[in-house]
């Protein structure tokens, strides 16, 4: 989800795969014939496809869309220790999404940002700055107690994530390809040149 409020959604094809795979892993086990074998793995790689095609798509529209696109370090391979998580991150694929706007931004001349993963981009209230220390993995939408703002969970992180990049920029943390887009990026921004953050649900 963007900071837009633009949501792509995760076709999941892991996870629609998982019933079909099963069955062919189970006969696989007891009968280790060529055809099974050749069947699991198309099925694998039609997966990995359909997730390809997802992934360069999203990725090809944020680039052209926007000048400058924020993000936060997720963490991947911790995230994969938890058991409750590992699946739905391998089915995001979330390095590969990152790598294809970085390489796709140098093409464009556009920048990827990045923010360190400990920035409480979903706890602080993108409208006041208020941090809700109390807020859980479960509460997808809260109400800020200090000025009330309601508040959707991924939204406001990406918001918060597009505002703590651009910060960085003025902290000389973060340089862009084109310091001449400083001025708009910061400032007055065209809808063809104005950064975007972007946040996973979660």
């Amino acid at each position: 989800i963007t900071s837009d409020g633009e949501v792509f959604e995760n076709p999941k094809n892991l996870q629609k795969a998982q019933s079909k795979l099963k069955y062919i892993q189970r006969k696989y086990s007891k009968n280790k014939g060529k055809r099974t074998k050749k069947r699991l793995a198309l099925l694998h790689e039609k997966v990995v496809n359909k997730r390809k095609d997802f992934l360069h798509k999203t990725s090809t529209k944020l680039i052209r869309e926007n000048q400058t696109i924020c993000l936060e370090d997720l963490g991947v391979s911790n995230m994969l220790k938890n058991h409750n998580l590992a699946q739905a991150i391998t089915d995001v694929s979330w390095s590969t999404f990152v790598t294809m706007l970085k390489y796709k931004a140098d093409w464009y001349g556009k920048n990827v940002l990045k923010i360190g993963r400990f920035a409480p981009s979903s706890k602080t209230c993108n409208c006041c700055g208020h941090i809700n220390k109390e807020l859980t993995l479960k509460d997808r939408e809260w109400t800020c107690s200090n000025c009330s703002t309601v508040l959707d969970r991924d939204i406001n992180a990406a918001c918060n994530i597009k505002s703590f990049a651009l910060k960085n920029i003025l902290s000389g943390e973060h340089t862009l390809k084109n310091q001449d887009e400083l001025p708009r990026l910061l400032g007055v921004m065209t809808p063809e040149a104005h950064p975007i953050g972007s946040a996973v649900g979660g």
